[in-house]
Order: C-alpha cells, then structure tokens, then sequence
C-alpha cells in the first residue's frame, strides 16, 4: 500500500498550494454533497416505504374491521361486499378474509373463497397474537393481515396484498433528483475553489518573492500597496518591520502585554459564554468547563472535571459518537457537529448540540478537545410533537380538513379524499361548502357558526355530499385556531363517516340482545326479562323461580372433539331446553354452558320440581351430533322471589351457587337455594380465581417426596408433590385445589407445569452431584384425554436433557379403567419416549387384572389405606401380601406408600417390597433441602433401611 501511495504522496507535494486548495476544496465537496445527496435518498425510500406499510395496515384494519358483523353473521354477500371495497384501492392486488383454521371465506378474486391457505406464511399467521401481522413484504409485494375481532373473540384475519409500484417510482425519482442535485453542487464548488484558492495564493506568492528578495540583502524591497484584506495587513507589517527592527523590543514588550489581557478577555468570555464550553485531553477526560456547561449538566465545575465523555453521554448514543471522535483524536478530521443525549447528575437525559473540534492543527493527533454544547431538549420535543402530529393528519381514519380564516380549504389528509372521493387538488382553495347535501337548513349553520366562534370548538352530525353525490352522515367536530394576538389563522374539521356504523346498527342491535351461537336472548335480555317479572309478581303477590342451568362436563366435550362440534351441541340443548318449556317462559344463554329460565306462571315448589325433574330426565336421551352419541346432564340450581331475594341480579347469583351447590352432589341433579350455600360457593369462586394462572404468576411450587430401596436403604427415587404458594392463604395442600382445578379444567395447565419443573430438576440435582434414579409424575384424566400430551411430555424431556427411563408417569386405578382402550393407546405411546409407568393407588379400584396384564407398567404402588392397617387388621396385612405376590406374578416392582411407622417398614420389608415412601422416610421438602438429605449420604445396609424417626418435616 505504502508503495502505491508514495508517488502519490510525491506528486502532491509537488503541486503548488493553489493546486493543493483547489483539489482539497473540490474533493471535500464532492464528499458532503454526496453524503447529503445518499442521506436525503435514502430518508425519501424510507418515507415512501413506511407511508405504503401504514396504506396497507390501515387497509387490512379497515376490512377487518367492515368485515366482523358479515364474518359473525357468515354472510358471503356482505363478506364480497366489503372486500370489492378495499379492492378499489391503489396498487391492492387482493384482499381476503381468513378464518381461524386456514379456510379463504371471501376473496376479491372468486375462484379462491373456500380454498384452505397451506403456504408457509399463512400458516405461520395462524399462530400469531391477534394484531396487526405482515405476513410477507418485499421489495414490489406487501400482504398486511389485521385480525377480525368480535369484542374480545378472533373470527378470522382480513389480509391484503399490495404492489410496491409507487414506491419504486418514487424511489427512482428521488434517485434521479439526487443525482442531478449532485452535479450541480459539483459544478458550483469546482468553481467557488478556483475563486478561493486563487484569492487566498495570489497575495502569498508575492510574499514568497519579497522574503526571497530580503534574503539576497535587499533591504530597501518593499511589497508596497496591497488589498485591504488579511494578506495586505500582513504586507505592511512586513514593510514596517524592514523598517523598524530597532522599535523590536518595544514593540515586543508591548505585544506580551497585549497578549496577557487577551488572556484575561478570553477567561472572562470562556466563563461567561451563553454556550457551554468544555476542555478534554486528548482521552476524553474534562480539564475544564465553564459555567453554563456545568448548568447544562447538572453539576459544579468541580464535579465535571476528571470526568470522561463516556461517563456523561447516554450509552445509546455513545456507541455512535465513538468513530467520530477517536477520527478527531487521530487528525483526520479537524472537527465535527452532532447532536446526542447525555444525563444530567441528577439522572435525567436531555439532548445536546454539540460541535467538537481539535486544539491542534490540521492532519495531526489532536492535543486536547474543545466542545461546544447547547441545550435542544426543547427543540427536539417540538420537533417530536411535529413529527407525531404530521404522523397522525397523514395516517388516521379520520378525515381531517384544514381552512384558512376565509375558509377557504388549504390542507386536508389521505381519509378526506377517501371518504369524499375528492382529490387534494380538487378542493384546495374552495369552500368546505361544496359537500353540503342540503339536508341542513341555513338557519343550522347559522346557529353553528355562531357557537363556533363564540366557543372556539363545535361537534355535532352533519349529513354531506360525496363528489358521487351519495349523502351520508357524518359526525364533525369543528375548532378555531387563533395566533398570539387572538386573531382567528384558520379553522380545522376532524370528519367521522357514520354511514358503515348506521349498516351495521340494525345487526348490532339484535346481537345485543341475542346470542350469536343460539338465537336465545343474552344475559342482558334476560336480567330486564327478570326484573320485569319480579315486578309483576311483586305486584300480584305471586312466586316466581328463577332456575340457573349448566350442562355437565361440557368442556371435556370441546377439549376432545373440538369447538364446533361443542357449538352444534350447544345449539342443540338450547334448542331441546326450548321445546321443553311452554312457549311464554324466558329461557336464555347466561355465557358458555349456563342457560336461565324464569318460571312464572307456575313457580311453587311442586311446578319447580316438576320442571327440573322433566329437564333431567329429558337429558339423560343422547345428542346425536357429527356421528356421535352423546349424553350431556344438567345441574339446576333453583331460587325462589320473594323468599330467597327481592332483584334480579342476586335471584341469579343465588340460582347459581345452589346449581353449584348441586354440581358437588355428582351432578345431574337439582338443589334449592338455602342461605348456607353462600359461602361455600363464594369461597370456591374465590379460589378458583386465585387458581387461574398460579402457573404463570410464579405461585405453584414442587416437593419431592423421597422413595427409599427397602434393600439397600440408598434412595430410590423421588415422587414429585405440587403446592400452591398463595399470596394471602401461604402453602396450600393439594386436597384443596387439585379436585377444583381438575373440574375447572387447570389441572392440564398445572400437570404440565410439574412435568417441566420435574425434569428440569431432575438435570440441576445432577449438576449439584446428586443423582436421583428416577422421579414420578402424576397423570390426570384430562393429561391422558389430550392428543397433544405426548408431544408435551418429548418437549419436557428434550428441553431438559433428562432421559426417558429416568421418569415414572404415574395414573390411577380409576383413571385407566374409566376409558381403558384409550388409555393403553396412550401409555404405548409414551413408552416409545422411554418413559416408565406405576399404578398409583393400586387395589382400591376395580380394575381387571387380565387388562392389566396389557397395559406397560414397571410398579404397583401400594394405597396407603393398606400400609395404615399393618399391625392393627390382619385383613390389609393379606392385601399387602397378595398385592406384592401378584406384581412379582407380573414382572412388577412395588412400592408402598403412607409408610409412617417402624413395624410398617420391616413388615414391607420381610413381605419383600422393593421400595417405600412415607413420613417415616421423609415428609415432601423442597428440592434444597432434599439435596442438602441425600448429597453425599453414605449407602446403608438393609438392617438400617427403616430410620428410628423421619428426618424433618
């Protein structure tokens, strides 16, 4: 390299200044002129590219949007209609809608409604959070997709597909200009730099040849009169100096003087500058500040100095601002502008003007830094508010039009030409009353130019005229804006079109009061229904009965055969539920599986009774729906006006808590309301709330209760125990949330949060030296009936790094003999993970041992009612007997559990169980403390399995 630029270097040096200046000059041009040329291109692409995104997320919201009463409603007419609508738009190649499972609803080009989307895109749109989603973007193709909501229900996703045409226009134009803007400045500077050079050179050459001539002893050379600039002072300074060489002393004396009050002049100006000046070496580190600075920074002059830059900029910016100045510290440049964030000593950021510059001459390392700062934090805020504000005019759906005092129009945003179908061009300069439909009468906007400037600000309806001449209603809200002095500058009109809102009021007013699923009123409906009742009864001194309805284990039914089969059968008992009342009773969907009635005409206890009971027993008959027969029981809770409450709203509260009431006497069942049921079910709803995502909030917490090997004494393994650490109730027993949280349907939540938290502890204890053989998990009902718990369950492992043969699943007796095929197709899947199986619970079922001989189990566990009875019935002693004979006839080991004395342990032990677990061994104890138990335990002989007390709680 160094040989290549050497001529280079030879032949610049041999050049002459002018040259030299002229060159540099150019160069240096060319170089700003280029970067501002690619920075003002490269702002234009970015523009035009944000301002084509914000079109077609704007598009995809409108349609999603328009579309929700059409998708709610599945009418494809309307489905069209709204699409053809935003297909009109510029550069849309399509729009469609999208329903949840993949399946085109509509799409502006025919042929595709009904197709299923199976591209990788689309399929990963399925996946996402209901927002505003790009599904695809590239340089000429943009597909925006919004979700269609339904209050706080996804129907589907409204996508729309534009070209990147304009863009690239733009871009291209934007390029050419640039380019042009480029040679013109060149041209320019080309010949700014010859002026300047030559202006700066010419007077320097003729000093160059009077030192030649006073250097030959030509005393008497004089440059004579030269311009009145810098060069021509220093010409007759240097005739005087000829001339006055004796004065040299003198003169010297007197500009050491002059030199020492400049000094002074430049101190006071350094403290005093309405700037703030900072002086660093040239490592960054503050020499020296004055006083403004240290106000800007926030602190004394002291503090500041022996402080680095770097301590004091944001380290956002810092980042940027490095290159920059380790340039300035090396001399390749000689200063430099920016602006950046710095904080201030008492935290806070505040942005910073600041212009650096080297103490040093040009092209050398600089020997300190001087940096002048000012305050903009204002300025840029001003010029965020400004940025917002054009953001919002350019983006919002509103349309917003902007007249001058004479209102004649002179700005208005993307939605007033879409709304109107007027072009900018179209309206600028005329009078905002070209839109009105005549619909108002003069003595309207009289009353409203009245108010408007009485007030500065009016909002009401208005019904215009788009350039079509459709009419349609607008709401419009009107404000006065005025200048320093009062006076009125210009009016701005914000337009809402109503017109979409008043199609879809009709349909909103129905669904209102209806549910959408069944047709049957709402609970809004049926509460005014109800208190309407309860007056009417009040008024004739009858009873009436209010009875709350829930279909039995629904959501087991949506969980195995999917939400629109649920829908149908929802559909399906409303419909039967209707058929079994007369005609004029109020029957309505409460939410979910809760439906109401209110008995009016015969609401004693016996037409109570009666109708309960005809609704039971009319359930009991299976639904036949999608091929499938299935039976859905009722739990009925029933409250009595006045006797049980005077208003609608605790007549239904008190319904519900007696159908609850009748839910925990095994269901398919009625229950009067009695005053005692209140709280008990209030305190079940509390906790069933509390319960709702424990997971997440970081409230569910793992014991490990250890299983010991009777013949070694060495630990076997452990059983992991969940427990709720409930903010306000402290440790909560399982005995009091697992049957809640399996009938609410969170035990699935919760099992799979204990599998994790299991298997990963599993890989710490190793990490810490001790290695557990094997830990058990237990499986609920829900776990088994779930398609996609094997795929959990390999997530788990492979997440953790635990081996297969290392995890013990463990299901109930009761579990797998309630759907016995089902569950031994699950179980061979599992084993294929390598994971082993134990029965929990073992002979307190009524399994058939022939089918158990099918499934893939490794242990009998041993119910501890069994273990309880060792040493006090001789019955459960022969059940311990037979127990662990038939697991050895199996090829089984067992385990005994609830082992909570001595004489137990040895009696397992001479009956030959392979392991126990109980308060004996050890209480369930967090994973700390079992570590701190067993790290490092010596292995014991089998005379020593069973310790004389249990180690802690």
């Amino acid at each position: 390299m160094m040989r290549l630029l050497r001529p280079l270097l030879a032949w610049w040096r041999g050049i002459s200044i002018r040259m030299q200046l002229m060159l540099g000059m150019a160069a240096s041009l060319a170089l700003c002129v280029s970067l501002l040329a690619w920075q003002q291109l490269r702002t234009q692409s970015e523009l035009l590219r944000a301002q084509h995104l914000a079109q077609a997320r704007d598009l995809a919201g409108a349609l999603a949007v328009s579309a929700a009463p059409w998708v709610m409603a599945d009418d494809l007419a309307g489905m069209q209609e709204v699409i053809a609508s935003v297909a009109q738009a510029s550069e849309v190649r399509y729009a469609m809608l999208v329903s949840l499972q993949g399946r085109v609803m509509a799409h502006s080009q025919a042929g595709h409604t009904g197709r299923f989307m199976s591209d990788a895109a689309s399929r990963a749109l399925l996946a996402q959070p209901a927002r505003v989603q790009i599904v695809a973007a590239s340089e000429t193709f943009t597909d925006m997709a919004a979700p269609v909501m339904a209050g706080a229900r996804q129907l589907g996703w409204a996508r729309v597909g534009m070209g990147n045409e304009a863009v690239q226009r733009g871009v291209e134009q934007a390029r050419t200009q640039a380019l042009w803007m480029l040679l013109l400045a060149l041209l320019l500077g080309g010949v700014v730099a010859v002026l300047i050079a030559d202006g700066l050179t010419r007077g320097l050459q003729r000093l160059v040849d009077a030192l030649d001539q006073v250097s030959l002893g030509q005393r008497g050379f004089r440059l004579g009169a030269q311009r009145h600039n810098e060069l021509g002072r220093l010409g007759e300074g240097f005739d005087s100096m000829l001339g006055a060489l004796e004065r040299r002393e003198t003169e010297s004396l007197a500009t050491g003087a002059a030199l020492a009050e400049s000094e002074q002049r430049f101190r006071a100006l350094f403290e005093l500058a309405a700037v703030g000046v900072a002086q660093t070496d040239a490592q960054g580190r503050v020499e020296r500040v004055n006083q403004r600075c240290a106000q800007i920074l926030g602190g004394s002059q002291a503090d500041l100095c022996g402080k680095a830059w770097r301590e004091l900029a944001d380290p956002q910016d810092l980042a940027r601002l490095q290159p920059q100045l380790e340039a300035l510290r090396e001399g390749q440049i000689h200063e430099f502008e920016t602006e950046a964030r710095f904080v201030r000593a008492d935290g806070t950021t505040i942005w910073l003007s600041l212009t650096v510059a080297s103490m040093g001459a040009e092209g050398v390392p600089a020997p300190g830094i001087v940096t002048v700062i000012q305050d903009i934090s204002s300025r840029r805020a001003a010029e965020e508010k400004l940025r917002q504000a054009a953001s919002v005019f350019e983006s919002t759906s509103e349309a917003i039009m902007l007249t001058d005092a004479q209102a004649r129009i002179v700005a208005v945003n993307p939605a007033f030409t879409q709304i109107s179908g007027y072009a900018e061009a179209e309206v600028l300069g005329r009078n905002p009353r070209l839109m009105q439909s005549g619909r108002q009468s003069p003595g309207f906007y009289r009353e409203l130019w009245t108010s408007l400037l009485h007030t500065g600000r009016w909002h009401g309806e208005i019904w215009n005229r788009r350039k079509s001449g459709e009419i349609f209603p607008a709401w419009v809200t009107l404000s006065v804006v005025k200048n320093e002095r009062g006076e009125v500058t210009n009016y701005v009109s914000v337009l809402n079109d109503l017109s979409l809102m008043r199609e879809a009021q009709q349909q909103l007013d129905y669904l209102s009061g209806h549910d959408a699923l069944t047709s049957l009123p709402n609970r809004t409906v049926f509460r005014e229904g109800l208190q309407q009742a309860i007056e009417r009864a009040r008024r004739d001194g009858r009873v009436l009965a209010m009875i709350f309805v829930d279909l039995d284990r629904f959501k087991n039914v949506n969980d195995t055969l999917g939400h629109p089969l649920g829908d149908e059968l929802l559909r399906s008992a409303s419909q039967r539920l209707r058929a079994l009342l007369p005609p004029t009773t109020l029957l309505a969907r409460l939410g979910g599986d809760e439906f109401g009635l209110v008995l009016d005409d015969d609401a004693s206890v016996h037409g109570c009774l009666a109708c309960a009971q005809r609704l039971l027993l009319d359930f009991e008959r299976a639904f036949h729906i999608g091929g499938h027969a299935l039976v859905v029981t009722l739990s009925l809770g029933i409250s009595l006006f006045p006797e049980d409450a005077s208003d609608a709203d605790t007549l239904v509260r008190h319904a519900e808590r007696a159908m609850y009431e009748a839910k925990t006497k095994g269901r398919n069942a009625y229950q009067f309301f009695e005053p005692g049921l209140a709280a008990g079910v209030l305190e079940r709803l509390m906790m069933e709330t509390a319960l709702r995502g424990a997971a997440g909030r970081g409230e569910l917490r793992l014991h490990f209760q250890p299983q010991i090997d009777l013949r070694s004494g060495a630990l076997a393994g452990v059983e992991a125990l969940v427990r709720w650490q409930h903010p306000q109730l402290g440790l909560v027993s399982p005995a009091q949330f697992i049957a809640l949280a399996e009938e609410v349907g969170l035990i699935s939540e919760i099992g799979d949060w204990v599998l994790q938290q299991a298997c990963a502890q599993m890989v710490a204890w190793e990490a810490q030296g001790l290695r557990v053989p094997r830990i058990a998990v237990n499986l609920s009902v829900q776990q088994i009936e779930d398609p996609q718990h094997m795929a959990r369950v390999a997530q788990a492992l492979a997440h953790s790094g635990l081996a297969g043969a290392r995890l013990e699943l463990e299901v109930t007796e009761s579990l797998i003999m309630r759907q016995p095929e089902q569950a031994q197709r699950h179980l061979q899947e599992l084993l294929s993970l390598g994971v082993e199986f134990a029965i929990d619970d073992f002979g307190t079922g009524h399994s058939s041992l022939a089918y158990l001989r099918r499934l893939p189990l490794h242990r009998l566990k041993i119910d501890q009612s069994f273990v309880r009875d060792i040493g006090e019935d001789s019955g459960g002693e022969a059940i311990v007997h037979a127990v662990i004979a038939l697991a050895r006839a199996l090829g089984l080991h067992t385990v005994a559990e609830g082992v909570e004395q001595p004489h137990q342990a040895e009696f397992l032990r001479h009956a030959g169980c392979d392991t126990v677990q109980g308060y004996h061994f050890g209480r369930p104890m967090p994973a700390a403390q079992l570590i701190e138990r067993w790290l490092d335990a010596p292995a014991r002989a089998p005379s020593d399995a069973a310790p004389a007390a249990p180690p802690g709680p």
